[in-house]
């Protein structure tokens, strides 16, 4: 009988991935899409505390001071322009009733954000921080040579396949409420809406390779490396054993604990 070739460059160098074969194994990855949501939030979430607090409050109060002075700047243009308007003789200086409307607007509008500024002293309130999403799940991820080049020019291989590949969403909070603005040639700082504590969404993924058992962990080690030589990024070992989990995350290698 024939013995059957290697078809990736994983098993051209040695590296035979007899879980597959094993029922359990898709007991695990089956598990796994059930409940990556759990456990990415056991993993990744984390309550905001006073300490995030203070921090989001320490910048605002920072900021609010910069926008102030900013602010502050534009009101003084506009007074001296409907200053200067008052007093030439020039018709070029004159002001239309329609634009001296429009700068009196504007006038108002400044005044009425340094008011508000200049009265705000903390936010109302540390909002709940949105629990972490997934956004896909992919199963039997292909590694190629090109998968950190899309646009190479070279041959591709197929390197292996990862067991998941889990793209998920982080809510990273920020105090909101604060833009920048183009003002002549410069750049001012300004406020839109109130000032309060928002969140930005960070999209992230996580590769898990998924063991029944480690029976070496050098291999897996250097499996996981071969990967990531190709496909950089954040790797995990999902497994019901977690006698190596300390070692794994020595070497910048995650861990999740199968439960039966």
């Amino acid at each position: 009988m024939k013995t059957k070739k290697p078809n990736t460059l994983q098993q051209k160098l040695g590296f035979q991935d007899e879980d597959l074969k094993k029922p359990k194994h898709d007991d695990m990855m089956l598990w796994l899409d059930k409940n990556a949501e759990s456990i990415f939030n056991d993993i990744f979430f984390k309550h905001l505390t006073d300490v995030d607090y203070n921090d989001l409050l320490k910048y605002a109060i920072t900021k609010k001071d910069k926008v102030i002075e900013d602010r502050r700047e534009i009101i003084k243009s506009l007074e001296k322009r409907i200053e200067n308007a008052k007093d030439s003789k020039s018709p070029f200086d004159a002001l239309t009733k329609e634009k001296e409307i429009q700068i009196l607007e504007d006038l108002e509008r400044e005044k009425s954000k340094v008011n508000y500024l200049e009265s705000w002293t903390s936010f109302e309130s540390l909002p709940p921080r949105p629990k972490v999403s997934i956004i896909s799940k992919v199963w039997e991820l292909p590694v190629t040579t090109h998968s950190n080049n899309p646009n190479s020019n070279s041959s591709k291989y197929t390197v292996g396949f990862l067991d998941m590949a889990i793209h998920f969403q982080i809510h990273h909070p920020y105090a909101g409420g604060f833009a920048d603005e183009r003002h002549g040639d410069k750049w001012l700082s300004d406020i839109k809406g109130k000032i309060e504590i928002d969140f930005q969404h960070q999209q992230s993924v996580v590769y898990v390779e998924a063991k029944t058992e480690i029976a070496s962990l050098g291999e897996l080690i250097r499996q996981i490396r071969h990967y990531k030589e190709y496909l950089p990024g954040s790797y995990y070992v999902l497994c019901p054993d977690d006698k190596y989990q300390n070692t794994l995350k020595e070497q910048n290698i995650g861990f999740i604990k199968y439960k039966e």
